[in-house]
């Protein structure tokens, strides 16, 4: 298991939300709201500067991590919110963990990128996300 990530988030190029996880006690989040704009700022940096961000360091230590990956012709963020009690060495599990979600991405990507994704997708998914934070 990966402690100290509290929310996880897939999010399509558009800004919407395909799928997320959080821990317990994590509800104070409205992903309605903070999907795209995490989306926004992964695209200002590449827009703005071509350069991708890694993560976003806040001054208590929590950290904003981002992963893109194409999907099906699709480019997806992967966002994994953390907590004060991740510690950077556990970076590349996440690496290795998001790579894992992608792939499991990749079984649905005909269901996962069109606009109405299903709910039993979104439930494998979901389920695959759970894994970082089970594994």
């Amino acid at each position: 298991m990966i402690s100290g990530i509290d929310v996880f988030y897939v999010i399509k190029d558009s800004g919407t939300m395909i799928a997320s996880h959080k821990n317990n006690g994590i509800s104070k989040i409205d992903d309605d709201l903070i999907t795209p704009m995490l989306n926004g700022v992964d695209i200002f940096s590449n827009e703005v500067f071509a350069s991708k961000i890694s993560y976003i360091a806040l001054v208590d230590g929590r950290k904003i991590y981002f992963k893109n990956f194409n999907v099906g012709g699709q480019r997806l963020t992967f966002v994994a919110i953390t907590n004060v009690d991740f510690k950077v060495e556990n970076f590349k599990k996440l690496d290795g963990d998001m790579i894992k979600v992608k792939w499991e991405l990749d079984k649905y990507k005909d269901s996962t990128l069109s606009n109405a994704v299903s709910s039993e997708t979104v439930e494998r998914i979901g389920k695959s996300i759970g894994r970082i934070f089970e594994s």
